[in-house]
């Protein structure tokens, strides 16, 4: 074989190695660019069903098992609330829980905006009531005394803080819920009267009219 050909066939692999390379990283790239697809959670709770119909299950099937519901509970944390009621100690997982399904069920969260603004309401009031209580026990002891130094101050300003955060939050979060439950406004305009809603007329001339009835110029 002579040097040329030779040259010619390395040079050959050369390009094909690299053209391999960067397909491969153009598919890596394209898998981490893409949106995530929870499709896969119908694999996990088929696995999961196959092992909870398990008479005598192995400790490991056992173990297996718990790992699965762990990780479907997580997957769908923002239909079930899993999420906030982690905000805090395992202790407070049924006071998270409750004020969750009483946002949900007052303002009707179906949405995911609107599930994880009813997160956001109850992580933000659950953070300023914590820190009112700790300022509430560091102002005053129980039998009514008070006992401040530098270290105390300290705290007090700094619990202060994340008070003033936790009820800033949580007052935007609640505005921002009420305004996309709000029914949408319907403006229709005819001439020179205006219907504002669906029983409320304003005329040109600045008259203002409740009821049923459409007046249109002539």
């Amino acid at each position: 074989m002579s040097v040329s050909k030779n040259n010619n066939m390395n040079k050959d692999k050369a390009i094909a190695k690299k053209e391999e390379l960067d397909k491969r990283i153009a598919n890596t790239r394209d898998l981490f660019a893409s949106k995530t697809d929870h499709s896969h959670d119908r694999s996990l709770i088929k696995e999961f069903l196959s092992l909870l119909d398990k008479k005598k299950p192995t400790k490991s099937e056992t173990k297996r098992k718990d790992e699965l519901m762990n990780k479907l509970g997580m997957i769908h944390g923002l239909q079930n609330g899993i999420w906030v009621a982690n905000v805090s100690y395992e202790k407070y997982n049924s006071s998270l829980f409750k004020m969750r399904e009483d946002v949900v069920k007052t303002y009707s969260c179906n949405t995911p905006m609107e599930l994880m603004l009813a997160d956001r309401i109850v992580a933000s009031y659950w953070r300023s009531m914590r820190c009112d209580s700790m300022l509430n026990r560091l102002i005053e002891k129980e039998d009514g005394g008070y006992t401040y130094n530098d270290q105390t101050m300290r705290i007090i300003r700094e619990l202060g803080k994340n008070l003033e955060s936790a009820n800033r939050l949580l007052n935007m979060n609640m505005i921002l819920l009420k305004e996309m439950k709000q029914p949408k406004l319907d403006v229709r305009v005819k001439a020179n009267t205006a219907f504002i809603a669906q029983n409320q007329q304003v005329n040109a001339d600045g008259s203002y009219k409740a009821n049923n009835e459409t007046n249109d110029s002539k």
